[in-house]
């Protein structure tokens, strides 16, 4: 049997033999285990249905010692505490995502005949409303959780997506589209990438006063485009301080390319390849 950790509401749980019995498996918290977080890592993930950011982010806080060591090559040396303080404070302003979808994040680089061809692989997770995901919307239904305080965000479910894909993205005119994808499958969660990439999206960008001082010139920015007239496209996830230029996020760029291609929607998903090409450029 395969090592297997599931997330619920108030902690990890495995299944272990109990003592006085032989063959009956029972649930049982790590927490009344003899082994540290650390043991458990490798493990597979699953979690149950209604698991909500607010109770991982408290769960993770009874391993705090651990997690701040363990992880700090993610975190850039960011304790957990600061965040989990942000989370407690008052909601102004609830982020309109419906649930939280751990997925991996695929990369495809096409280097010609003269070197082999490069795949990434990495794990990460996503804001999603539901409205404009089941909709025709201009509107993406993704949103990166980067520099969404953790309060606004904290009440939503977990999903987690195995899917694994990689596309080539070549040239997508109206007529003619040319894309191929490249490889499909499913790749199962283990722990610590689940912790991850949890860690590194809530810290990318800083402590959560760093993260304000980041929206704030982000802001400036926005503000100096329209001063010279310049198109800028904004993501908002909820907070009034909080807008962002897609141009200073590639990643929520490519997500809104394969959005298109997956609606036929070519001329859209050629003009933000046209954008990554440029940022690829420099």
């Amino acid at each position: 049997m395969m090592n297997l950790i599931t997330l619920k509401s108030d902690g990890f749980y495995i299944f272990q033999k109990p003592e006085d019995k032989k063959e009956e498996l029972i649930s049982v918290n790590i927490n009344e285990t003899d082994k540290p977080i650390s043991f458990y890592t490798n493990y597979f993930i699953e979690v149950e249905s209604n698991v909500t950011i607010e109770n991982f982010m408290n769960i993770l806080m009874q391993y705090e010692d651990d997690i701040d060591f363990l992880y700090m090559g993610y975190t850039k040396g960011k304790p957990l505490r600061p965040y989990y303080e942000q989370m407690q404070e008052e909601v102004k302003n609830e982020s309109d995502v419906d649930f939280i979808e751990f997925c991996w994040a695929t990369d495809y680089f096409d280097f010609g005949d003269d070197f082999p061809a490069d795949l990434t692989l990495l794990p990460d997770l996503i804001g999603v409303n539901k409205k404009c995901l089941e909709e025709e919307s201009d509107d993406s239904p993704y949103y990166t959780m980067a520099i969404t305080p953790l309060n606004e965000w904290k009440n939503a479910p977990i999903h987690i997506d195995k899917m694994v894909e990689y596309i080539n993205y070549i040239y997508m005119p109206k007529e003619n589209p040319r894309f191929e994808i490249l490889m499909n499958g499913n790749k199962e969660w283990h722990l610590h990438d689940f912790i991850q990439s949890f860690l590194q999206e809530i810290t990318v960008h800083g402590s959560p006063e760093e993260k304000k001082v980041y929206c704030k010139e982000l802001i400036k920015k926005r503000d100096e485009f329209f001063e010279r007239g310049e198109e800028l496209v904004l993501v908002d996830n909820g907070a009034d301080w909080e807008a962002k230029s897609e141009m200073f996020d590639e990643k929520e760029l490519k997500r809104k390319m394969k959005q298109y291609v997956e609606n036929d929607e070519f001329e859209k998903a050629q003009e933000i390849k046209d954008k990554l090409d440029k940022i690829k450029k420099g």
